[in-house]
């Protein structure tokens, strides 16, 4: 077990339903953060859940993290193809969103996956707060954290938010930390 791995497992284990987890990997890390992190909640843990992607079309998060994590329980919202590729063909476990700035769209789209999910224990993973910065003002990306988290602890889920702090401006950190239940720094190698 790589030791990206090993901390996440140390430092997941004690989390909780109803908990917004704030999760800040380092950013050389950064994909080997989400790959720890969904082998721990899919594969360990045996959930299924939401993948919200802002930072990178579905396609290829899944085509990385495919290969070594069971995915059949696992749906997309993807706010990225739209913008690189188009308008992307149909996918069963996907639903895409036309822009990153469509913030209550992602949120919609999020409760329609939840509702796909066939495992007890569910999970919500939102990649990342700082793509999302790339496209939308700093109040509204306040104001939508907000309402993410406040919704997301309202259900019987367990709840990851991303952000690479030394790439997040102070109010937006200062928004994360406030609202979330607990922070998971995850360091680099």
């Amino acid at each position: 077990m790589a030791d990206v791995d090993k901390e996440i497992v140390q430092k997941l284990k004690d989390i909780n339903r109803y908990e917004t987890n704030l999760i800040l990997p380092a950013v050389n890390n950064y994909f080997k953060s989400i790959q720890g992190i969904m082998s721990y909640l899919v594969t360990k843990k045996g959930m299924g859940g939401v993948y919200v992607s802002a930072t990178r079309p579905s396609k290829a998060i899944m085509s990385r993290l495919g290969s070594e994590i069971n995915l059949d329980d696992v749906f997309f919202v993807d706010a990225v193809s739209y913008m690189v590729e188009g308008v992307p063909p149909p996918s069963g476990n996907v639903i895409f969103v036309e822009s990153p700035t469509m913030l209550e769209m992602m949120m919609t789209k999020t409760e329609v996956q939840l509702k796909k999910v066939k495992s007890a224990n569910k999970f919500v993973l939102f990649d990342s707060i700082n793509a999302l910065a790339v496209y939308n003002n700093e109040n509204i990306l306040s104001e939508f954290i907000h309402v993410l988290v406040n919704n997301l602890s309202g259900k019987e889920i367990y709840s990851f938010i991303l952000s690479v702090s030394e790439q997040t401006s102070e109010k937006i950190s200062s928004m994360l930390k406030m609202v979330c239940d607990n922070t998971v720094e995850l360091g680099g190698e």
